[in-house]
């Protein structure tokens, strides 16, 4: 969205780190692998607290924002309404619709350790009463780390149609092809901003 690009967001934890109750990160079991979320201090679980276009959907990895429009988030007890028991609450990621209007867009980001993004947006009608439509998000990224020799490299391609079957029916059909390839880094362990150098324990030798 105009947002994103205005605040330059890279993951899902930077677009919702200004939401009051709410704070995501890295996984504690799988480091950078994957990202949490909590809402008042509630632990958000991957099975059932996430939502896809209203549609509940596992979350196990650093999912892409190149197909999400908008992200929602319903905190507390109200989350009950939609099955879950959590009183946290849940988030709703919003993909991107078809338009009836043909649209083309690029963008193309470098930054600070060679970080490098390059993502297209096109859409538009394949007929000409408008009645199929598509979308086509995609996404490739490849970025180093402060600390060597930590990178990541991931892709992501969405495509959407929209068939209008009547006046007040709708076919979806989409796709999400994602993969995230990076180096796991749990952290070094440091006292007093100086690192803890850990040696290999010594083995026993068999004489």
């Amino acid at each position: 969205s105009r947002r994103q690009r205005q605040m330059c967001i890279r993951d899902r934890t930077e677009a919702i780190r200004n939401l009051g109750g709410v704070k995501g990160g890295p996984s504690g079991e799988a480091s950078n692998i994957n990202e949490v979320f909590s809402s008042r201090g509630f632990s958000m679980t991957n099975s059932r607290n996430y939502f896809r276009n209203g549609v509940r959907y596992l979350k196990f990895s650093n999912d892409a924002l190149s197909s999400i429009e908008r992200i929602e988030i319903l905190k507390g007890p109200a989350s009950v309404l939609y099955g879950a028991v959590e009183p946290g609450g849940i988030i709703n990621f919003i993909t991107k619709p078809t338009l009836y209007t043909p649209r083309y867009g690029a963008t193309i980001r470098y930054g600070s350790y060679d970080y490098k993004q390059a993502s297209i947006d096109i859409s538009g009608p394949l007929n000409a009463k408008k009645t199929i439509r598509y979308r086509l998000n995609g996404m490739y990224e490849d970025a180093d780390k402060f600390r060597k020799p930590q990178n990541s490299k991931r892709y992501d391609i969405t495509p959407v149609i929209d068939i209008d079957l009547g006046r007040k029916t709708t076919l979806n059909i989409d796709a999400d092809i994602f993969r995230d390839k990076r180096t796991q880094d749990p952290g070094v362990l440091h006292i007093n901003l100086s690192l803890i150098h850990i040696s290999e324990p010594t083995r026993p030798r068999l004489i």
